[in-house]
């Protein structure tokens, strides 16, 4: 590589698309040929602080938009201006990337088509508190959470599923069924989305 990275950088804030490994630095998105060892600046930008990705979209916030990326053509698909006035926390691509959320400082949230880059909806599913995490277990479901609250929905039915109050939120992890999280390093919690008992695993 042409650049010196800091390891837990390129772990934090990395991602694959074929034989390609795109990293995030304070110049912007670059793209590393694991085959040949190459390296080069897909797109130029300081502020790829909230970003995510999902097979050939590369979605970011920047100045009240939404800016999408078509990551095989490598061209700009679109972009698509936020009605929130808070500042964007958080985003996340759907498991199938039909759709991707957004978060606000606000407690709002947003929800895109990547098909018809339009809003479906927005809501307020932890009030007044900024959105921390926000991540998909499907399609129909979105779990988000603030520091000290995690929250399912279901997106169909605008019915909350799960709503719970913790402290010291750590790390939260959202499967088909589970919402995982850690309150501190020593063990994990297992909420389940549609009904049924939490578990608790010592680590």
């Amino acid at each position: 590589m042409s650049q010196q990275y800091d390891i837990k950088k390129i772990a934090s804030n990395a991602f694959f698309h074929k034989e390609y490994i795109f990293t995030i630095n304070e110049s912007g998105l670059h793209k590393f040929n694991i085959a040949n060892s190459s390296e080069s600046c897909y797109l130029e930008n300081s502020n790829l602080n909230i970003f995510d990705s999902c097979g050939f979209l590369f979605v970011y916030v920047e100045n009240s938009e939404v800016v999408l990326h078509n990551l095989n053509r490598e061209i700009l698909c679109d972009n698509i201006p936020l009605k929130n006035r808070s500042a964007a926390t958080c985003i996340s691509f759907s498991k199938s990337g039909v759709l991707f959320a957004i978060g606000f400082e606000d407690g709002q949230v947003s929800i895109f088509s990547t098909l018809t880059k339009t809003l479906i909806n927005s809501f307020s599913i932890i009030k007044e508190q900024k959105i921390e995490h926000i991540s998909f277990s499907s399609d129909e479901v979105l779990v988000a959470s603030s520091s000290n609250i995690v929250a399912a929905i279901n997106l169909l039915e605008k019915v909350v599923l799960k709503k719970i109050e913790v402290k010291n939120l750590k790390n939260i992890v959202t499967t088909l069924n589970y919402i995982i999280y850690s309150l501190d390093s020593n063990q994990l919690k297992f909420e389940p989305i549609n009904g049924g008992e939490s578990k608790s695993i010592p680590v």
